[in-house]
């Protein structure tokens, strides 16, 4: 068996949302081929498969890079989505998006821009689930807005070879190779099939910006024991990241710069799952993870401003789902130990933390007709540490699950509380240093009401959901003209309400997703004098998507995505408020050499200049060619 290609219809044409996944990603997740594209019906956790589009204007495919236009998740990049990305989710900022594979959750206690350093290449993980509100409360992880989860897939066979060329002296190449075998010795009673893979990877670049070249790196390699229903993983992985980018963390007005960044992560990880339903689970997960950075202010003059980090980080955890006939239960836990060393983060209280969670909520199924069930759930988390007094949140919801011939229907009422704590960056930078901290932030605490629908018939499929959250002694980082500080950590208590609505359409040849989300926010900030925010008030009012999959020859795909935009004004971003955004594929697939793809992407072709963050230059044009082959 090879590594899939193409996932096929009855009708032998070539299914559209996966010529572009396998072309792209080089070495598609068998599970992934299978199923396709996902989207499970509980209203708030839904599953998306990777956007091959995002991937065709990524220089190097990855966790964060495939998440760019999705409609429950806003990417906020510096350079690009492959350098430096920060998730938001509901109008959260990235310190509120976390990262989870398997049960535990990836943290990052530096500054939480590096949560989304994953050195784990897309071919291990299969399609993330987005979880919000009241499921993210209930098995999220220092996360108060929301979880992007990861499970781990089944290893597939074969061996691909890719490599891409572009402009602005761009080139990759990528390899990845698995097997399966039958175990021998002493595993032969206990294991049914064991695999091995692997993922190795590189991009170079000058970059879309002057000052904004790059070069990736990503080692990772996986063991996986399956038995029965049981599936275990040993993951181990590398990431060795460079990017340059002007004005990166400093606003223009107060500094010009040409900044850089080296970020070297490594990730050695464990994770077991008996039963591979969501309705009957237990998942078990620890791992060690190393962050290594080195910062640069003025790449001309590194000796006028740097700084280097260090963060590791011990966790166990543990999730799962057992349903006892009269109730079921949910629960999750997570313990993280950390630790920094820093030539910056010099005025910290401690330079450790002990983080834990635990959260219970039972769920309780009662028939209303034949076809239709009320389904109750309450319970609360618990967050502990050994810097801070513990905080209890309730949790509770209602959901309507009706039955019919082409799926189900639901309709649900949640509410969700979670908390965390600020980041070493916030809390021991000096208060007078380039980035101001505060050493009298305390625990962030969020709140969140939702409710909203999920309806699914024969080829289509419409999502909505209204919501509010509240958030206290949110961390976010301000500037003021006055000060001497590029930013400064300040506390902020901000409200925020929004809508969200997602309608899929798909026919033989042609498939179509429309998106679009409202925001409002009212803030209080600690310091009344802050006159801009980075980021909690960098967020779009309105935001519309349209993605656009199109089969118009045997072996050819056409592929577009497009992003509306209108950005709450910010005194910060240079330029305009409003903008569209728009990315564009050709996937050819050879039908006499069905081992042979290539794929051309052109990504901002009209050379919009918009910034995602508030002072920081977006990214120029960028055409890329990439070519794989598999066997």
């Amino acid at each position: 068996m090879k590594f899939p290609s193409l996932a096929r219809v009855s009708n032998g044409m070539r299914n559209p949302g996966w010529i572009l996944a396998a072309v792209l990603a080089f070495s598609a997740s068998p599970a992934a081929a299978e199923e396709g594209e996902q989207f499970e019906l509980a209203p708030v956790v839904v599953r998306e498969a990777a956007d091959p589009l995002a991937l065709a204007g990524a220089p190097l495919e990855g966790p964060a890079a495939d998440l760019r236009f999705r409609p429950r998740i806003d990417l906020q990049v510096r350079n690009s989505s492959s350098a430096a990305a920060d998730g938001s989710i509901r109008g959260g900022i990235f310190t509120q998006t976390g990262f989870r594979a398997g049960a535990a959750g990836l943290i990052d206690p530096q500054t939480g821009h590096y949560r989304s350093e994953i050195p784990v290449a897309p071919l291990f993980f299969s399609p993330p689930l987005v979880l919000s509100g009241f499921e993210s409360a209930r098995s999220g992880f220092n996360a108060t807005a929301g979880s992007i989860a990861y499970g781990w897939s089944p290893v597939g066979t074969g061996c691909s070879l890719g490599a891409g060329w572009g402009d602005r002296g761009y080139n990759s190449q990528h390899l990845a190779a698995g097997g399966l075998v039958r175990p021998r010795g002493f595993l032969s009673g206990a294991v049914d099939r064991g695999g091995f893979d692997l993922d190795l990877a590189r991009a170079v670049g000058d970059g879309t910006r002057p000052n904004g070249d790059f070069n990736f790196q990503r080692y990772g390699t996986r063991l996986q024991l399956l038995a029965g229903d049981c599936q275990t993983d040993l993951f181990a992985g590398y990431g060795d990241k460079f990017f340059g980018w002007p004005d990166m963390y400093t606003p223009e007005d107060y500094l010009p710069t040409a900044e850089t960044e080296r970020v070297r992560t490594s990730l050695v990880f464990l994770n077991h799952r008996r039963g591979q339903q969501e309705d009957n689970f237990l998942e078990l997960s620890a791992y060690y993870r190393r962050n290594n950075d080195h910062y640069v202010l003025q790449r001309e003059d590194p000796a006028f401003y740097e700084a280097f980090h260090r963060t590791s980080v011990w966790s166990a955890a543990a999730a799962g789902r057992r349903d006892l006939g009269t109730v079921a239960l949910v629960c999750s836990g997570q313990v993280a130990a950390d630790r920094l060393a820093s030539t910056a983060i010099t005025d910290s209280p401690y330079y450790s933390r002990t983080d834990g969670r635990i959260a219970l909520a039972p769920e309780k199924a009662f028939p209303l007709t034949r076809d239709l069930d009320l389904v109750l759930s309450a319970g609360a988390g618990l967050d502990l540490s050994n810097r801070a007094d513990s905080c209890l949140s309730p949790l509770a919801g209602a959901e309507l699950i009706g039955r019919h011939g082409e799926g189900e229907d639901r309709y649900f009422l949640r509410y969700g509380a979670s908390s965390q704590l600020p980041d070493y960056t916030a809390l021991g930078s000096p208060p007078g240093g380039l980035f101001g901290g505060n050493p009298d932030l305390g625990r962030e605490q969020s709140r969140t009401v939702e409710g909203g629908l999920a309806l699914a018939r024969e080829g289509w499929r419409l999502e909505g959901t209204i919501f509010y959250r509240a958030d206290r002694d949110l961390v976010d980082w301000t500037y003021r003209e006055d000060a001497v500080n590029a930013r400064t950590a300040n506390a902020v208590d901000l409200d925020t309400r929004g809508v969200q609505l997602v309608f899929a359409r798909a026919w033989r040849n042609l498939r179509i997703r429309a998106a679009y989300a409202w925001l409002e926010k009212s803030h209080r900030y600690r310091d009344p004098q802050a006159e801009a925010s980075f980021y909690a008030l960098n967020y779009p009012r309105r935001r519309g998507l349209l993605s656009v999959a199109w089969i118009f020859l045997e072996g050819l795909e056409f592929r577009l995505e497009n992003e509306y935009r209108r950005q709450r004004t910010n005194p910060l971003r240079s330029g305009r408020e409003e903008a569209v955004l728009t990315s564009a594929g050709l996937a050819f697939l050879p039908p006499g050499l069905p081992d042979l793809e290539g794929v051309i992407s052109l990504d901002n072709p009209f050379k919009v200049s918009f910034q995602e963050i508030p002072g920081v230059p977006g990214p120029g044009r960028q055409v890329i060619l990439r070519a794989a082959y598999r066997y």
